[in-house]
């Protein structure tokens, strides 16, 4: 599992993180209001489990009192 999470004051109002594999395609996306962070499992959209040892792409959007930030960066899956 992996949490993806920003530092910051107070709660995002709203936080999206969408997971890439290295070809392009999104296989994870999932947006939070008024949070800390978002967990992610390791499973695409459809629930199956993503291939083990892989990198993929995550880009995070934190939106909150008027402003955004972007972030991008590489995850691995280790089970």
């Amino acid at each position: 599992m992996a949490t993806f999470s920003y530092t910051g004051e107070g709660l995002a109002e709203e936080m999206t993180v969408a997971v890439y594999d290295f070809s392009g395609h999104l296989v994870w996306e999932a947006t939070e209001e008024s949070s800390l962070g978002i967990t992610w499992d390791g499973r695409d959209e459809r629930g199956r489990a993503l291939a083990n040892g892989r990198p993929y792409i995550y880009i995070i959007v934190v939106r909150g009192s008027g402003k955004t930030f972007t972030g991008k960066g590489t995850v691995f899956i280790d089970r």
